[in-house]
């Protein structure tokens, strides 16, 4: 697999999700790197919300943020449960429940449901501050992308 070029605006959750899958490691961070780590996880958050299982999220009111490391340069995003709905917070999030920092490899492989979060929490590729549980459990109120 080499370096690929990605229409970062045309992406679809599940285009990313076979991006993530097929790429190693190496191929993926220059693919992102090329694409623009930042409009990247911009689109990636973006279509997070929608994605949203409301019934199981229905009684959730809080915050998890995320610290996404690319090189030297962190980016920051949250994502607000409240009422069965969410919402993107595009850079630092000051108040939350759980946060999560890791590199834009973790995070695409997380994201897509490649990687579980225990196990990169216990290898050390994944930090987490805040409610332990809670920042393990989140992404189950979401329906993940598949490849």
């Amino acid at each position: 697999m080499a370096v690929e070029t990605v229409d970062v605006d045309a992406m679809t959750p599940e285009d990313f999700a076979a991006l993530v899958k097929r790429s190693s490691d190496s191929d993926l961070q220059a693919t992102i790197e090329q694409a623009g780590v930042e409009r990247v996880l911009e689109r990636v958050f973006s279509t997070i919300p929608e994605r949203l299982k409301s019934s199981a999220a229905s009684s959730v009111n809080d915050t998890m943020s995320f610290r996404i490391t690319s090189g030297d340069t962190t980016y920051s995003h949250g994502l607000k449960i409240a009422g069965g709905t969410c919402t993107h917070i595009s850079g630092p999030v000051e108040e939350f429940r759980a946060g999560v920092t890791c590199d834009v490899v973790t995070f695409s492989k997380l994201l897509t449901g490649q990687a579980n979060e225990i196990t990169l929490f216990l290898r050390r590729k994944l930090k987490i501050a805040g409610d332990l549980a809670f920042a393990q459990g989140f992404l189950r109120y979401f329906d993940r992308p598949k490849a």
